[in-house]
């Protein structure tokens, strides 16, 4: 996809945009707090100082606020309006709950007509300026006979998954290899065509590398904050496995050295530029004439294979492959089901609950991202078996690599990330902090009982069996078919043992406001959607499948 020339932007243009306009129109920062301080040191480097902080704490009204040497009153928003009502207001606080601080003080900036696209300005997105982002960018690293660049990049993976079907653990398989170029979670942690569609596109030199650095701030070490990836990737002692983070400047260095000078860039190249970028500094070496693969988990959990249309085509690509890793189905639903619990009932997380994600779940375990349509007829889509992957690791990766065209690499047999070996937090009930790649928990599970009857447990089966029986799954129930609607309609008519507090968890998100109203209860929608289902004609699933080397 080319990059358009309008700027009507849904945001603000840049961090050079805001500089540009605080310059003009002077600076407000709203929250006189450790975010108020990162902000006051990240428009310091850009010798920018705001005239003043407001702050709705009537204690800290009248004080300065004191950092580095730079000494900045604190007063009232009331006061601030009156005094700067041109000014550019950045809300320095926390994200947080629905309602909570940054929201209830963007009201109040709006209220007072004072709100602009620049106040989505958020410090912590930037951190990494703080360690010599800008310095970095006079320092590009030209990429030489040994270095990827995005012409060198011929072979794509679009990696996707049914849900809770080992997505994390598959793409950790492919880390290190010598021929495949992956960053891990790539699209679990970076929603590059969002922010590519609303920004990236616009933008050229040092404004595009610093707004890409900005969306790849999960990947850098920061002297201020731990983020997201560390929850994910665990020592084997099930501490933080802070190796995996890649330096800020390093980055940007590299990443320059790719794109200055290009002007605004197609997403494919920007796309290759970052994958090229962020190997070329962690030691991956480009070998003329070797083929070499970008593995792109997409965090999909729907088998969309058409979310990427438009913006990475065949056509910029030597091979352009889909594939798609499957669960056995009622494996995949309980799992599912048990994460849920933890995040909205034990941890309260209110704010990821919606009748969408159970939807998802089940929607991939009936295969309805897996069936042949048009928009995926003409496309190379291959499943893989979790469970393949999980037991037979040895004879799945050398069918992956024979698939590929690449030598079978050692470091394939083990979880790793930018060769590092990692762990994976236990979702097990038996106190283990961590699992490695080769444990079995996930797949031997029998005993459902926890959120799953046995009643429950024979009506999933009875509508997953067509997945069952073309992923060669155990099935051996009678064909759905020989029964009447009427028939299908009673059997689901009975509520899962999950669904009472599912219900409390549906009231009680309406209640903090993170529901709209009129979403209706999930369970009419569940048996809606596998009624549904039953009651189509035919259902031709993908079964072109990588299976352990030696089963043909």
């Amino acid at each position: 996809m080319k990059p358009k020339k309008s700027t009507d932007m849904e945001s603000y243009r840049s961090i050079y945009s805001i500089v540009d306009h605080v310059q003009e129109k002077g600076l407000v920062l709203y929250g006189a707090g450790v975010l108020g301080e990162i902000a006051l040191q990240i428009f310091a480097l850009f010798q920018v100082k705001p005239a003043c902080f407001c702050d709705d704490d009537p204690q800290k009204q009248g004080s300065n606020f004191e950092c580095d040497g730079i000494s900045v009153p604190v007063i009232s928003l009331d006061e601030a309006a009156q005094r700067f009502p041109s000014a550019i207001y950045i809300i320095t606080a926390t994200s947080g709950a629905k309602n909570g601080p940054r929201d209830r003080m963007k009201t109040c900036l709006k209220e007072r007509n004072l709100l602009s696209k620049d106040s989505a300005f958020y410090p912590l997105r930037y951190l990494f300026l703080l360690d010599g982002g800008l310095e970095a960018l006079k320092h590009s690293k030209i990429p030489d006979s040994s270095s990827f660049t995005p012409e060198r990049l011929e072979n794509i993976v679009l990696f996707s998954s049914t849900g809770r079907s080992g997505t994390m653990f598959f793409d950790m398989l492919m880390d290190g290899h010598p021929n495949i170029l992956n960053i891990g979670g790539f699209g679990a942690f970076v929603s590059l065509k969002k922010a590519y569609l609303d920004q990236l596109q616009y933008l050229e030199d040092d404004e595009l590398v610093i707004e890409v650095a900005r969306h790849m701030q999960a990947y850098f070490t920061s002297h201020a904050v731990k983020q997201n990836l560390l929850g994910h990737y665990l020592t084997s002692d099930g501490e933080c496995e802070e190796r995996v983070y890649i330096s800020p400047t390093k980055f940007i260095s590299a990443l320059a050295g790719l794109l200055m000078g290009k002007g605004c860039v197609p997403f494919t190249c920007l796309f290759k530029a970052i994958f090229a970028a962020y190997h070329n500094i962690i030691g991956k070496q480009y070998i003329p004439g070797q083929p070499y693969w970008i593995f792109f988990e997409t965090h999909l959990t729907d088998c969309n294979t058409t979310e990427y249309d438009g913006l990475l085509s065949p056509e910029d690509f030597n091979r352009f492959e889909h594939w798609v890793i499957i669960r056995e189905p009622v494996q995949q639903v309980f799992s599912s089901i048990q994460l849920m619990y933890q995040r909205w009932v034990l941890e309260r997380r209110y704010r990821w609950f919606h009748p969408d994600a159970l939807y998802k779940c089940f929607s991939g375990s009936l295969g309805i991202g897996l069936e042949r349509r048009a928009e995926n007829q003409n496309k190379i889509i291959k499943v893989i078996r979790f469970e393949d992957a999980k037991r037979r690791t040895r004879e799945t990766m050398q069918a992956v690599c024979n698939w590929m065209d690449i030598k079978f690499d050692e470091c394939m047999l083990e979880t790793t990330v930018n060769g590092i070996k990692v762990y994976f937090p236990s979702a097990a009930t038996d106190k283990k902090r961590t699992i490695s790649a080769h444990d079995t928990t996930a797949i031997d599970r029998h005993d459902f009982s926890r959120f799953l009857s046995t009643y429950d447990v024979f009506r999933l089966n009875f509508a997953f069996q067509n997945v069952q029986r073309a992923y060669g799954y155990d099935c051996d129930l009678p064909d759905y078919r020989n029964f009447s609607e009427a028939f299908w309609e009673e059997l689901f008519q009975e509520p899962f043992r999950y669904e009472e507090w599912v219900n409390e968890v549906y009231v009680e998100t309406q209640k903090h406001g993170y529901l709209a109203p009129g979403v209706p209860p999930y369970y009419s929608g569940v048996v809606k959607m596998i009624l549904d289902y039953l009651a189509q004609d035919s259902h031709e699933l993908i079964t072109d499948m990588i299976c352990p080397e030696g089963d043909g």
